[in-house]
């Protein structure tokens, strides 16, 4: 199966430093930047951009791997995320339990790298955690605050920007969403990138 490339932010609810203004920033800015090229630190091991695309020789059933070492539920699961053409030219980094970022070495093993920056034609979509963004406009500490009118623009804005680019938006709490993605982009006749 082929398989899409995802690049995620971490969800948290704070309108200062929304998640959801920073893919904004980032889509704004034309592309998904590489650490160094967003940093003052140029140091070799900061050059690139980390992904996650499955690993298909791992059980992703077998909990007690998964939490301690996968992108998948670190940063794609319930997260904020740009899906991304499996047509860049990324690759895999060596796994050691001990690594080095600086080497180029990783101790997550379905982490993947790319060494430039993704241009938005690559992305194909966003998955964002729609199920929590619903269950957080329910919030009495949300009623008539500024920080829920806030931040419902700021998830308007994205998805008005998402379908100005012809982007897909999948809910990234449904379980399994990035197989599902997979295989439904995998079976489309046009491809989406």
């Amino acid at each position: 199966m082929e398989r899409y490339y995802y690049h995620g932010i971490e969800f948290y609810p704070d309108i200062e430093d929304s998640p959801l203004q920073l893919l904004i920033d980032i889509i704004k800015s034309g592309a998904i930047k590489t650490r160094s090229s967003l940093s003052s630190d140029k140091k070799e091991g900061m050059n690139h951009i980390c992904l996650y695309k499955k690993d298909e020789t791992v059980d992703y059933s077998n909990r007690d791997i998964i939490t301690k070492m996968s992108a998948l539920d670190g940063w794609i699961n319930h997260c904020m995320v740009f899906i991304i053409s499996p047509t860049i030219n990324a690759y895999q980094p060596m796994q050691k339990k001990q690594y080095s970022r600086e080497n180029g070495e990783t101790d997550i093993f379905d982490e993947w790298r790319i060494n430039e920056n993704i241009p938005l034609e690559k992305i194909v979509g966003l998955a964002l955690p729609l199920t929590q963004i619903e269950e957080l406009s329910q919030e009495e500490w949300l009623d008539n605050d500024t920080y829920q009118k806030l931040y419902l623009e700021k998830l308007n804005e994205l998805i008005i920007i998402a379908k100005e680019y012809g982007w897909i938006i999948v809910n990234s709490d449904e379980p399994n969403f990035t197989d599902k993605l997979d295989a439904t982009l995998s079976n489309t006749e046009n491809k989406l990138d």
